[in-house]
């Protein structure tokens, strides 16, 4: 059959071919398509893998940067720790260059100062800004991240301020007190009663016009010299006006108890006058370990071996500054030795005071009522002259504190005899003091005393020997109706007696009984007699250093220093005057200690002699019998220039502190009559041995009229502050830091 050539046959087969055409090209499309897509993802995957990756050095790098800015900022904090101003030089730090925490990432490290200066030498108030640069980058991609921070380094003395304060700074006097200089507290600020604040007031924490122990507001007398000091000089502060913390527009207090409104009122209402740590105040520091406590910079040195030995503590502590280092023993002997280590013990004599009685018939010691100076003893020499019995120290005087419900042991400093030494005063004048680690210091070291002795008598029958007695014959012992005994069983009386052969009781109906005697051997009798008997008791007693004529040192910077309590009697650096003097001494100085108190011109231990015997009956209370009632314990007005170091006995519950007003101890009927005082008020530590509770006034002391007044002194030895602040950060370029700008050691 023909083949079909219809005219539709023909339409069918065109219609075919085409068909199969169209679905190749789609596939091809479709595949061409795939492995498009498949390249972009694939570029996609890769570049998404490499940009993973750079981010992931980014963080690194700024991980690592991170850890080596923080390294460069807690360098910079222990070196100032180490060794405060003084050891921080910028022509080369003594810092490391630190290894990078990334092993595949190179850390560098760069710090520079911007503006200021730690030279040696330098003034004791300053600021220092430090740069510090930390970068970390790959080698190989050249991926880096830098940081930068300015720390922002503020330095100053302790003489810089009128009080300082590690703790809680308190003060609530009744009669009007003004502070010329500036006061700072590492806790925070009650005041209240009538203070006067001419000065900047600074702390760490918060400003309150009440009482810490009660909460209640405690008046509003309390006034604060507008203005900042760190803007003004001390001529343009003085002329500005005194502004009360109480707003009587507002009916309010301003101080901290404004919260979130107290940053602006107070700088409305003090001109910068007042800050505290909401103004970005921070505490202020001596040199020492962070592990030590400001007491450290009082106690007696550690040997390096010591597992509480750091060096940065015992570089700051005034036994290791000290050119005269005094230890006094259990027993009261003692030795002197310079900061070589040479024995000077033979140049400070012990003193005999000359001595009178009082009216109850007490012996007290002699002196000058004028300065309070004492007199000394003299004795007869080998040709008649009388040979004065003046000496440097006395160790075996006592006397009973009231607050401290305790008897004191005294170390007894005469100062005129130790500076009038021609030896010890040129130790001392020679000391170098500054960088030199050896100044104007005379350390007091004491030990545990033994005790007061006190030696009791008694009679009783002492063995004083033995005799022999010979053999004999006793003569017959006659029974003598010793006992009626009743009758036998014939009627006849029957008598009882001791038979002293036997040893027995017998009878018999004889009245009269001989027995026959017996023969005793020779032997030896002990001899007795009556005899006293002396028996010493040792009464428990503190130790303490006190300081005695002192009105003038002579024109010579002195510390004296001990980690005991420190009594201070009568004028101390006045240049031989007793009143209220108003102006800066010519020499400046430190008294530091436990605590300090301060006994007038006109003190006599005789007004407080320990009951010694009376101890061994009533124990510790009875030591303070025979004290003299406060009435009768009458000062005489004393002056002290010095800057005072002491401790505190913090409020606690409802029990006060005492406050500023208090922080000198007292022992005498102030009442009516000055005490002088020019310097400044260091309290940087709690009391640990004279640690009683302020008792009050009027019990153990009556407040005088605080003539005080700051005087800005340098004593030697004294402990520099220092505060770190981070100022600023950023972010900066790796080619923008010239890395090759800092020396390493």
């Amino acid at each position: 059959m023909p083949p079909d050539r219809s005219p539709s046959r023909r339409r069918r087969r065109a219609s075919r071919a085409p068909r199969g055409g169209v679905v190749l090209a789609v596939v091809l499309m479709l595949l061409l398509a795939i492995c498009f897509a498949s390249g972009l993802l694939s570029r996609f995957a890769v570049r998404s893998s490499a940009l993973a990756r750079r981010k992931l050095v980014v963080q690194r790098a700024f991980v690592a940067a991170e850890a080596g800015l923080g390294y460069g900022v807690m360098s910079v904090r222990a070196l100032l720790a180490d060794g405060g101003i003084q050891g921080f030089n910028i022509g080369r730090y003594r810092i490391a260059q630190p290894e990078s925490p990334d092993p595949d990432l190179e850390l560098r490290l760069l710090i520079v100062p911007l503006s200021g200066s730690f030279h040696a030498g330098a003034s004791t108030t300053g600021r220092q800004e430090i740069e510090i640069v930390a970068g970390a980058r790959d080698p190989e991609t050249g991926i880096a991240c830098v940081l930068r921070e300015v720390l922002t380094v503020q330095w100053t003395s302790l003489g810089d301020y009128a009080a300082f304060y590690e703790g809680d700074l308190e003060v609530h006097p009744g009669a009007t007190m003004s502070f010329t200089g500036r006061v700072h507290s590492n806790g925070s600020v009650y005041a209240g009663g009538n203070v006067v604040f001419g000065r900047n007031i600074s702390c760490a924490g918060a400003f309150y016009n009440r009482r810490k122990e009660t909460g209640a507001r405690n008046g509003t007398g309390v006034q604060v010299r507008f203005g900042d000091d760190e803007r003004l000089d001390a001529s343009e502060k003085d002329s500005l006006a005194l502004v009360n913390t109480y707003d009587s527009a507002s009916k309010s207090y301003v101080d901290s108890e404004l919260g979130h409104l107290w940053l602006s009122r107070s700088s409305l209402r003090y001109g910068g006058a007042v800050q505290t740590g909401d103004h970005g105040i921070r505490p202020l520091k001596p040199p020492i370990s962070v592990e030590d406590d400001n007491r450290s910079i009082i106690e007696r040195p550690l040997s390096p071996i010591d597992i509480d030995y750091k060096e940065s503590t015992e570089s700051q502590k005034f036994a290791n500054k000290a050119a005269l280092r005094l230890r006094v023993y259990p027993d009261g002997s003692y030795v002197l030795r310079d900061r070589a280590g040479n024995d000077l013990t033979s140049r400070l004599r012990r003193a005999a005071l000359a001595t009178g009685w009082t009216d109850d018939g007490r012996v007290y010691h002699d002196k000058d009522y004028s300065t309070g100076a004492y007199r000394f003893a003299t004795a007869t020499g080998e040709n008649g002259a009388p040979v004065s019995l003046a000496g440097g120290i006395q160790t075996d005087n006592a006397f009973y504190d009231q607050r401290e419900c305790a008897a004191m042991q005294a170390t007894d400093l005469y100062l005129d005899q130790i500076l009038g030494d021609p030896v010890l005063r040129t130790v001392l004048q020679n000391a170098p003091g500054g960088d030199s680690g050896l100044d104007k210091i005379l350390y007091v070291e004491m030990d545990e005393p033994l005790g007061h002795p006190v030696v009791t008598e008694r009679t009783e029958k002492v063995k004083t020997g033995e005799r022999w007695v010979e053999e004999y014959t006793t003569d017959p012992v006659y029974a003598y109706d010793y006992t009626d005994y009743g009758t036998d069983r014939y009627g006849r009386k029957v008598y009882r007696y001791y038979d002293p052969v036997t040893r027995r009781w017998r009878t018999t109906t004889s009245p009269i009984v001989a027995i026959p005697g017996e023969t005793v051997p020779g032997h030896y009798e002990d001899v007795f007699e009556d005899a006293v008997v002396a028996e010493t008791n040792f009464v428990p007693v503190r130790p303490c250093v006190r300081i005695r004529n002192a009105a003038s040192l002579g024109g010579l910077d002195l510390s004296v220093v001990s980690s005991r309590p420190v009594y201070i009697e009568g004028s101390f650096n006045t240049d031989g005057s007793s009143g209220w003097a108003g102006q800066a001494p010519s020499s400046s100085a430190l008294v530091a200690g436990d605590a300090v108190t301060v006994l007038s011109r006109n003190w006599h231990d005789a007004w407080c002699l320990p009951d010694w015997a009376g101890y061994r009956t009533g124990g510790a209370s009875a030591l303070g019998r025979t004290v003299y009632p406060l009435s009768r314990r009458t000062p005489a007005e004393t002056t002290v220039n010095a800057v005072m170091m002491t401790g505190i006995v913090p409020t606690a519950g409802s029990s006060y502190s005492g406050g500023l007003e208090n922080v000198f101890r007292f022992l005498e009927n102030w009442r009516g009559l000055n005490c002088n005082f020019n310097g400044s008020i260091i309290c940087m530590w709690n009391s640990e041995e004279s640690a009683a509770q302020w008792p009050g006034t009027d019990v153990v002391y009556s407040p005088p009229n605080r003539k005080w007044g700051y005087s800005r002194m340098e004593p030697p030895g004294i402990p520099n502050l220092f505060d770190v602040r981070e100022t600023e950060w950023s972010r900066v370029s790796w080619g923008d830091v010239d890395w090759d700008s800092a020396e390493w050691e």
